[in-house]
């Protein structure tokens, strides 16, 4: 990690502080705020920048050690003072102020203290002196709340000088720190993890960073930062946080260890286990705060990294004897709240004390439904399958090692459980949930359905056919049939009597094939009936397969925006949830919402942290959601430029795909990477290939998406009918504008393809408004109207701004040729200086895979595929 720290987030803060060095009105400015909160290293900039604008600069650190020294903190700027031996304090005050103009030699200085709250007596009054005076302008740190000398406090009580007072960074501002700081993407779970532990300190955030790295629990998966286990047990980190608990009694801070194992723990229960005195001292040490609830109070210890360094410290002997102190003191009460008996079955099993199997098998269903905890599930259900659990710890354990993306697990479980299979409930179970692990976990279509078949033919009550049949209708989503899951769920959803769970899985697959058919006024329609129907128990009912139906249709119809609002809202919550499996959903669809949209790095960015979440977490998308993430993932690389990365995941993406699977993505993936080959005859054909194997399935929205693609490379003549036909039975605004498209191309009328191009942009497609207005200008050109055309031209790049250097051949049209980045073009002007990658890297805070990525990026943009070809076209 580079050393020191961007300062990213306090940008505001820098320019006050910049801004008010030289101001005569003024005498300084106290920067204020609480332990590491970054105070030393604004005010270390702001010196810098003084300097660079011709200020003379000095710097003391005032410390603890040294404040029982008069003026050691200042010793060395005052050495040229010959050592006098001055007759009062003013005398001495005044020869310390000639020592200091001196040293200025005639420019203005600025002396910036560190930690002036433990300035001595003597430090503190040269330093409110040297202000006052207009000696020297005065930039000052303090720690809210510390202890403070009297000249220090007079600097703002009475002296012309500032107050700035740092806030913790917000969770935006402290993932943007995180990003400059490794370089490169951090997935989200990571970044809220890293802001919900440091609450925005800044020292904690070094801290948690350095150890994560120093331990590999924090490291690159896929080009993607990512926590992989806890970052809070870095030696360093551990001295921060002890010198704050090291000073608690034993008593209090048994109490402390106490509520981080079990944190939040009922106030109650906390009450019932601690002694009076105990809890008073623990209160107000200030450690311990209540969690608003009005069914409960709840209690847990003011900050969460308090708890994490608790938890990784206590002795495991000591740990273990909590865990069975907290259990009993629950037991006692009776566990009569619906999560105690959760936290009971964790407890005990923690403490080597064995729980009923039934009190496990609750616990795990608890843990997998209601907190998408599949690992806890996984193992409370296991312990409860070998204390004699039987058949429904067994499905369970099952269950969540599929959707932990281990299904050769679950599939050898699945088979031991096959004899002891009685009752014909029992074989439904098994047979539904092999099947689901065949189809999502192996890709096995065909075997799949079998499984389903077979069953229905020994399970003869009603109760399990509409599970099957939405079983059949995933298995036709997944094979592009979906006029037949449209068929297999209709029955289901028109009985107003069918299970609130059922219904809601029904809809799901049902709104995912209408909106491929094109009836996206139906599929929406449709899930908001459903969201209002859930009404209150939204937060705990399994509504994001809904959610990401309606994304589709959305995207489908361009209510783009409107798509990315709503998704990214879900999104947000399933990070603070922890559910790892629902938020690869979201963010695949945010990716393709966003590449959609045209902002193509956005794009790559949701779909490469969706991509080893889909990898791992099998149960909601399986191999399919896999499949169309790669394919989507290929699509933003191509339009980014990046070759390589496009065919990494192409490559990937044909090993893993079963060939009886419909994955439109891919087709398109192969027809955007031979367009950036530089075959657009290639791309076109591969598009209009696409479009018949979506029109063989009746997906008639992806067929339309497919032949505007074909349109864009060049197809028009061939696209156009269809995309009328489309267009004419088409809901929404999107479909319209690709015929109307297509037609302007075939017509060449710029005026036209101008109209179109604000139709896109109304989508919020602007990629395709910007092509369409590269091409008005391009029509312009052509007929000799020159003015036109450069307003055509610069609409096609204000437009194109928003697409983060996508490049497409349409987009060449506007009389430029692809544009880069900014950071593309930093990277490429260095490289065309003869820098390095690696020094790239160091000079612009990036990894040196970023860098590379950046590089290449720009010769396929640029058309060169050496340094020495940079410096002709840079």
């Amino acid at each position: 990690m580079p050393t020191p720290w961007p300062l990213v987030g306090r940008e505001n803060q820098l320019r006050t502080l910049s801004a008010a060095i030289g101001r005569r009105d003024i005498a300084g400015i106290v920067v204020a705020g609480a332990p590491g909160l970054g105070k030393t290293r604004l005010a270390s900039e702001a010196l810098s920048r003084a300097t660079a604008r011709g200020f003379a600069t000095a710097w003391a650190v005032a410390t603890q050690a040294a404040a029982s020294i008069p003026f050691g903190p200042l010793a060395h700027l005052l050495s040229d003072t010959g050592g006098k031996d001055a007759g009062s304090l003013l005398e001495l005050l005044r020869e310390a102020e000639r020592a200091i103009s001196r040293r200025a030699a005639g420019k203005p200085m600025v002396l910036g203290v560190d930690d002036a709250h433990l300035l001595d007596d003597a430090s503190a009054a040269l330093v409110h002196h040297l202000a006052t005076t207009s000696t020297a302008f005065v930039v000052a740190t303090v720690r809210t709340g510390a202890p403070t000398p009297d000249a220090v406090r007079a600097l703002w009580k009475d002296a012309d000088t500032e107050w700035l007072e740092l806030a913790p960074l917000t969770e935006p501002e402290s993932a943007q720190l995180v990003e400059a700081v490794l370089g490169g993407q951090v997935d989200g779970a990571t970044l809220h993890e890293l802001w919900r532990l440091s609450l925005g300190n800044t020292l904690f955030l070094r801290e948690l960073i350095g150890g994560g790295l120093e331990t590999g629990s924090l490291r690159q998966v896929d080009g993607v930062w990512r926590a992989t286990g806890t970052m809070a047990s870095s030696t360093r980190l551990v001295e921060v946080v002890e010198a704050r608990l090291g000073r608690l009694e034993p008593a209090v801070r048994e109490v402390a260890e106490l509520v981080a194992v079990g944190e939040p723990l009922s106030l109650s229960l906390l009450e019932a286990t601690i002694p009076a005195e105990h809890l008073d001292a623990i209160d107000r040490a200030g450690l311990l705060e209540l969690m608003p609830d009005p069914r409960r109070a709840w209690v847990r210890l003011t900050n969460p990294i308090y708890g994490e360094l608790l938890r990784a410290t206590t002795p495991p002997l000591r740990a273990r004897a909590i865990r069975r102190r907290l259990a009993s003191a629950l037991s006692a009460t009776g566990a009569r709240r619906r999560d105690d008996l959760l936290r009971l079955a964790v407890w005990q099993t923690e403490a080597g004390v064995r729980p009923e199997p039934q009190l496990l098998v609750k616990a795990a269903q608890q843990a997998k439904a209601r907190f998408f905890d599949d690992a806890l599930a996984e193992r409370l259900a296991a312990a409860a399958y070998e204390a004699g659990g039987g058949l429904p710890a067994g499905l369970i354990c099952a269950e969540a090692r599929l959707a932990q993306g281990r299904p050769a697990e679950a599939e050898r479980l699945l088979v031991e459980l096959e004899p002891q299979v009685n009752a014909a409930d029992e074989r439904a179970r098994v047979a539904l949930l092999r099947a689901n692990n065949l189809l999502r976990g192996f890709g096995q279509l065909d075997k799949a359905l079998k499984v389903i078949a077979d069953a229905e033919a020994v399970v003869p009550e009603p109760r399990w056919r509409d599970e099957f049949a939405i079983f059949r209708a995933t298995a036709a989503v997944v094979s592009g049939q979906s006029r037949d899951a449209i068929d297999a769920t209709a029955g289901i959803l028109a009985r107003p009597d069918a299970h609130q769970r059922l219904a809601l899985r029904a809809l799901w697959v049902r709104g995912m094939a209408l909106a491929y058919t094109g009836r996206t006024g139906e599929a929406m329609a449709a899930v908001d009936q459903m969201l209002a129907r859930v009404g209150a128990a939204e937060a705990e009912a399994p509504i994001d397969g809904l959610l990401v139906a309606r994304s589709v249709a959305q995207r489908f119809e361009g209510r783009l925006e409107e798509a990315r609002e709503s998704t990214l809202a879900r999104y947000q919550l399933l990070v603070e949830r922890g559910a790892d499996d629902l938020r690869a959903g979201c963010a695949l669809a945010l990716g393709n919402i966003a590449l959609a949209q045209g902002t193509v790095q956005t794009a790559a960015r949701w779909l490469r942290e969706s991509l080893p979440l889909s990898r791992r977490h099998v149960r909601v998308f399986g191999v399919h959601g896999l499949a169309w993430c790669l394919g989507l993932l290929a699509q933003a690389m191509a339009h980014g430029g990046d070759r390589a990365a496009a065919e990494e995941a192409i490559e990937e993406l044909d090993r893993i795909t079963p060939a009886n699977f419909y994955v439109p993505t891919a087709d398109l993936a192969r027809a955007w990477v031979a367009v950036l080959d530089g075959s657009v005859a290639g791309g076109q054909e591969l598009a209009l290939e696409a479009a018949r194997h979506a029109a063989q399935r009746h997906c008639y929205a992806l067929e339309a998406v497919a032949l505007h693609d074909a349109a864009r490379l060049g197809g028009a003549g061939v696209a156009a009918a269809r995309l009328e036909q489309l267009a004419a039975e088409a809901e929404g605004d999107l479909v319209p504008a690709y015929a109307a498209h297509a037609a302007a191309l075939i017509a060449k009328d710029p005026a036209k393809l101008e109209q179109v191009a604000e139709r896109f942009a109304a989508t919020g497609a602007l990629l395709l408004a910007a092509e369409s207005a590269a091409e008005a200008a391009d029509r312009y050109r052509a007929s000799g109207a020159s003015g036109r055309a450069l307003a055509a031209t610069a609409r096609s790049r204000a437009l194109a701004q928003h697409c983060e250097g996508a490049w497409t051949p349409a987009l060449a049209l506007a009389g430029e040729g692809p544009g880069l980045t900014q950071r593309e073009r930093e990277v490429a002007t260095l490289a065309a200086q003869g820098l390095k990658n690696p020094l790239i890297a160091e000079r612009l805070v990036l990894s040196i895979r970023t860098v590379e990525n950046h590089l290449q990026r720009a010769y396929a943009k640029l058309g060169v595929t050496s340094r020495e070809r940079l410096k002709d076209v840079l």
